[in-house]
């Protein structure tokens, strides 16, 4: 998010745009701040009565103290693992009505549509967390999203103000398809027989599960940013027209000397799973190439 901000207001960027806040051009780049993707998720929750789920944790200091403590002491205990220990990959079926209307965006035949991970507590960050009770979450992310949104400035305050950022969540049928599907898997992951013992009870109302348009409304009000925006100053080929992409293959800005740019906002695309260790490896391409001479 932050990188067009920063070449944005360093005038490297849309001309209109640039002009428009007061900031003179020096390179003309009309592909900064667009192409913004996100992997969007929602988070559905399971009441169980179970008592050694993580809520305790994270609602009451005394009881964080003492797991904290036994870390400090011997590197054991209940912070000595995450909440999250399982993740799943899906994809909706291969006959599903949606691929009537337009293709698979995701990267092959093999790639998810989805990633669920259960979570050993209450994590939904669009609802607040109960002060009793125990809980699990299914977090749900939609991983081949086709959607493409924007980061600009601020015109009130273009050289400090936070940027406008537009995710243009849910705007496409094929992220609300895929995120109705994979609410439903995870109804049947909850429901499975090894569930019984716990209890496990859904905190929502389970008859949207049969109702698209009362799912999609339950979606619109728990979505949320999967923190893996990436594409705002996408890459493309070296000889792409002017403008089209902002860093070519070897990172440096298009039509500036002596610029690179290293995070995620070089990605063409969303990755299919989580961007972090594809960010490591473009940090050791780039320090490659500039210890090459490249």
């Amino acid at each position: 998010m932050a990188t067009p901000i920063i070449l944005m207001r360093s005038g490297f960027g849309p001309r209109a745009h640039l002009q428009a806040n007061n900031i003179t051009t020096v390179q003309d780049i009309p592909a900064v701040g667009q192409n913004l993707q996100d992997r969007i998720g929602a988070a559905a929750v399971w009441s169980v009565n179970a008592t050694d789920t993580d809520d305790d944790i994270d609602r009451d200091t005394a009881v964080f103290k003492k797991w904290m403590d036994q870390w400090n002491h011997d590197r054991t205990g209940r912070l000595a693992q995450m909440s999250y220990r399982q993740m799943i990959f899906g994809r909706v079926p291969n006959n599903a009505s949606i691929f009537s209307t337009m293709q698979d965006p995701s990267s092959g035949p093999t790639c998810p549509h989805y990633e669920l991970y259960p979570a050993n507590k209450w994590t939904s960050p669009t609802s607040p967390r109960p002060s009793t009770g125990h809980f699990v979450t299914m977090n749900i992310f939609v991983s081949a999203s086709n959607v493409r949104g924007t980061v600009t400035l601020d015109p009130t305050n273009p050289l400090t103000g936070n940027p406008v950022i537009d995710p243009k969540y849910l705007s496409s049928e094929w992220d609300r398809y895929v995120m109705r599907d994979a609410i439903r898997t995870s109804a049947r992951y909850f429901n499975a027989p090894s569930w019984k013992k716990w209890n496990a009870t859904p905190v929502f109302d389970t008859s949207i599960l049969n109702d698209d348009d009362a799912l999609d409304a339950w979606i619109s009000s728990a979505v949320f940013g999967g923190v893996h925006g990436v594409g705002t100053a996408r890459m493309g080929p070296a000889n792409s027209p002017p403008g089209q992409d902002v860093v070519a293959p070897n990172f440096k800005v298009k039509g500036v000397s002596g610029l690179r740019i290293a995070d995620t906002s070089i990605f063409p695309f969303v990755i299919n799973g989580h961007t972090m260790g594809a960010t490591y490896a473009i940090a050791e391409k780039v320090s490659d190439l500039i210890k090459s001479g490249n």
